[in-house]
């Protein structure tokens, strides 16, 4: 049991990502710290954008770090998270919309939301079942989930 959860902490991404999504909120310069987590051009966000960002960012990698590989290794065990954390990693690495690589990058990023389509519609339904308001997280998960690009951010 030891050596399995020693495996499979190799698998979760929950410190790092909790502190570097924190951090902004105590950063400086705020835009500077956003940069070192997304992809996208931050020199241009109001400070709302940078905050709804940082959350965006933290949810979409809490479901791709940590419930997504916790889901895997539940059902199907330490192969399995190994097979989805090189699918991720391959969908952060080249899933851009990038002239070079977007033949590769498409199919790394299709690959990666097939791969978590069941873990994050769980973690959504976990959200909603630890809400005090059921119904009216459920009614949010419904209206808002599709709503920003990443469903993994978006249902979460």
């Amino acid at each position: 049991m030891l050596v399995l959860a020693v495996c499979a902490s190799t698998g979760l991404a929950m410190n790092m990502l909790h502190s570097s999504v924190a951090g902004i909120l105590t950063a400086e310069q705020p835009k500077q710290a956003l940069s070192y987590l997304v992809s996208r051009d931050t020199e241009a966000m109001s400070e709302e954008e940078i905050y709804k960002a940082a959350i965006e960012t933290w949810a979409e990698n809490l479901s791709d770090g940590v419930i997504a590989p916790l889901f895997y290794l539940a059902l199907f065990g330490l192969p399995a998270v190994a097979v989805y954390k090189a699918i991720n990693t391959m969908d952060s690495m080249i899933g851009y919309k990038t002239p070079r690589y977007f033949y590769f990058g498409k199919t790394a990023a299709l690959l990666d939301g097939r791969g978590e389509l069941y873990s994050r519609t769980a973690y959504a339904l976990l959200i909603v079942l630890i809400a005090r308001d059921k119904q009216r997280a459920w009614q949010y998960v419904k209206r808002d989930g599709h709503k920003l690009e990443s469903p993994n951010a978006g249902y979460p």
